[in-house]
């Protein structure tokens, strides 16, 4: 997931869980996991909060797996595959 933001002045209300969940629910039938590169402390907990675990690769900080153990693409190392 791409440049995902909430106006500061419109966070605290939802907003941002509500779109991130439906976007998810869509995207479930497409791939079997989602990563997002977290950019600060708030978007970490953000992001946490939905389920995503943090992962050390380049391009992203999170990974959310869609579709049940070892889908994810992930290897034995965290690596993506």
């Amino acid at each position: 997931m791409r440049r995902f933001y909430v106006h500061s002045a419109m966070r605290g209300r939802g907003i941002g869980r509500a779109l991130a969940l439906a976007l998810l629910e869509h995207v479930r039938r497409f791939c079997s996991f989602v990563t997002v590169h977290a950019g600060n402390d708030g978007a970490a907990k953000f992001w946490e909060s939905l389920g995503f675990q943090p992962v050390s690769q380049d391009g992203y900080s999170h990974i959310l797996e869609l579709h049940g153990p070892g889908r994810n693409g992930l290897g034995s190392d965290g690596k993506v595959r």
